[in-house]
């Protein structure tokens, strides 16, 4: 018989063929996180003419109230075996609140006499299913649901989870419903078997792809089955709702939790588990190089020499050397020298410092010889008409060291044919500084950083340039002359012979090889030059290794702070940032200068079984 629609109006429109349902019991609302346990449904089928609980099995209806369906809401799902009691006792309450209407033995006299099969799960085929009737648009609920029989021989066991959304204060009193038809739904799956649908026969209809587990864990939770004319169905969950209808619905949502805020006790038990970390390291450092050390501290102040000054009133200064540890020759004298020249004895406004890194069997005595000679070179060529701003500065500057050399090698003293030093000096004039290079020694400014980056409050900027065969520019001038440019390895014809070395950036990067590339004779074994420019070495000039000096000039910023000019003792296993480093973190400029020569003799003694005469000054502007 075919139902009559309901009216618009307050009034109840009862049909013949419906069920009239009895009035509501006021009741607690459910909570919406809790789920009910097995122990209600086994009160519901007591209370209804239903099969003995110890053989309950299949699907548990829940009336339910949304806001635009007042059909019956059946939530499918499956329980596990070893549920424990305490969860259940905890459920039973909530659940019997929700099943109170069909708790009337009398309502399951106006119920009809056959029900349309279930369609859904090919496991649930013999159970009897639930009838439903449309609900009109008023305020209280029109529509009721109760059991008839259950097969006795089940498959499994689900359970219900009502998860339905009320929106009046308690399950007898809700706001006003619409009535919408659903379509059939796929199969659901659960835990314990899958089931099949109406769209298994219809080959036409797209198969289901296979559902992640937390898709399926939603569908448990949020699943519903509706009746229509035909019979029950499954009706699978809403899709998620669109940011209107997002916005209208009161989610609740675990907020998350902000970090804990960080004590200033806890940063500094981080700051001291560092700096322990750091200790350790550096014992463990000590330790192996005092095994390693050949040399005690006495023998280290012997080998020792230091200044310190104060020059143009602005230039404070320090300079330390250290005589190096050959094996084989333990009386060998150290071959670095160095010169402080104040204003009075320069152009009577600059500072003169300068390092130069003998080598050769004379070599000591060839870096005495420049150190001796050049303030008489300089008092000669840079008189007081000379300044660092004159356009003739920087030729007599160069002359000065071309006319040292080319003296060396007219003296009968010293035979300089394989023997020869380096030279790096600083001509510091006000803000000026006029770096003078020849060879591998170095000059560096040290500037301080407008933001501290971990472990570094000052950036090192280098003022020369190593002239070695690593430079490609030098290495091109050399092999012009004729000479060859391999290293010791290629010389013997153990390795092929190569240029592989412009990826090394001398001063940014150390040298871990070993071998370096060094000038040859086109047809002999010598001079073996590690260096492209030097005072002396008479037989390596026509190869290209000559005393003309690169200059360079470099204005002083306000940032500027410190000034270095060291030998390749120092810069052989160290960069220029690590020094400057060692630098920054002393107390004062004697501490400073100390602490570089020890690091660098530290590191000779780790990495060889000799070390190689160290040099070096500071100097440090005062602001």
């Amino acid at each position: 018989m075919e139902e009559e629609q309901p009216n618009k109006s307050n009034t109840k429109a009862t049909p013949a063929d419906s069920v009239e349902a009895p009035p509501s019991r006021p009741q607690a609302a459910p909570s919406r996180n809790r789920r009910p346990s097995n122990r209600g449904f086994a009160t519901m089928l007591e209370n209804t003419e239903a099969l003995p609980t110890s053989e309950l099995h299949g699907w548990s209806a829940v009336p339910t109230l949304t806001s635009k369906r007042s059909s019956l809401q059946f939530y499918a799902t499956t329980v596990k075996e070893d549920v424990r009691p305490t969860s259940l006792q905890r459920r039973t309450s909530e659940l019997s609140s929700l099943l109170a209407p069909l708790e009337d033995p009398e309502e399951t006299d106006d119920l009809p006499e056959e029900l349309p099969p279930l369609r859904g799960s090919s496991n649930l085929s013999d159970l009897s299913t639930f009838s439903t009737t449309k609900s009109s648009k008023s305020s209280s609920i029109d529509s009721t649901a109760s059991t008839d029989s259950f097969d006795s021989t089940p498959a499994s066991l689900p359970s219900a989870t009502p998860t339905s959304k009320s929106t009046g204060e308690s399950t007898g009193e809700t706001k006003e419903t619409k009535t919408k038809e659903k379509d059939a739904s796929p199969f659901f799956n659960t835990r314990r078997g899958r089931g099949s649908s109406a769209e298994d026969a219809d080959p036409s209809k797209k198969k289901i792809k296979k559902i992640s587990k937390a898709k399926k864990k939603h569908m448990r939770r949020t699943m519903e089955i509706s009746s229509d004319g035909g019979g029950v169905h499954v009706v699978p969950p809403k899709s998620p709702p669109s940011a209107p209808e997002a916005a209208s619905l009161k989610v609740l949502t675990r907020k998350k939790s902000a970090p804990p805020p960080v004590s200033m006790k806890m940063i500094q038990r981080t700051r001291s588990m560092t700096a322990a970390k750091k200790i350790a390291k550096e014992e463990q450092q000590r330790a192996s190089f005092d095994a390693a050390n050949p040399l005690t501290k006495e023998n280290i102040i012997e080998r020792t020499t230091s200044g310190k000054g104060i020059l143009c009133d602005t230039l404070e200064y320090s300079w330390r050397s250290q005589r190096g540890y050959y094996p084989n020759e333990p009386k060998k004298r150290n071959q670095d020298a160095c010169l402080v020249l104040p204003s009075k004895d320069t152009n009577g406004r600059a500072g003169y410092f300068g390092v130069y890194d003998g080598h050769g069997k004379y070599g000591d005595k060839v870096s005495e010889y420049v150190r001796d000679s050049l303030p008489k070179l300089i008092q000669r060529s840079m008189n007081e008409g000379t300044y660092v701003d004159s356009s003739n500065f920087d030729e007599a500057y160069s002359n000065m060291y071309v006319d040292c050399n080319e003296r060396l090698h007219r003296t009968r003293k010293i035979d300089d044919s394989c023997s020869g030093t380096t030279a790096a000096s600083a001509w510091i004039e006000n803000k000026t500084v006029k770096v003078a290079n020849i060879g591998d020694s170095r000059v560096i400014v040290g500037r301080k950083r407008t933001k501290a980056t971990k472990g570094s409050t000052h950036e090192a900027i280098p003022l020369s340039s190593d002239q070695t065969p690593y430079r490609k520019d030098e290495r091109e001038r050399i092999k012009k002359t004729g000479a060859r440019v391999i290293t010791y390895d290629m010389l013997e014809g153990k390795i092929p012979i190569h240029e592989n070395w412009d990826s090394i950036e001398l001063g940014v990067d150390v040298d871990e090889g070993g071998d370096p590339p060094r000038v040859w004779h086109p047809t002999g074994k010598y001079p073996g030059n590690a260096f492209t420019r030097s005072i002396g070495d008479n037989l390596s000039e026509p190869l290209g290794v000559y005393a003309i000096p690169e200059l360079t000039t470099h204005v002083l910023l306000d940032l500027d702070e410190y000034i270095v000019v060291a030998s390749d003792g120092i810069w052989e296993f160290m960069t220029n940032q690590q020094c400057l480093d060692i630098i920054t973190a002393a107390k004062n400029l004697d501490d400073a200068c100390e602490a570089i020569v020890s690091e660098a003799y530290r590191l000779w003694i780790t990495n060889e079984v000799r070390t190689d005469d160290i040099t070096a000054i500071i100097i440090k502007r005062k602001m």
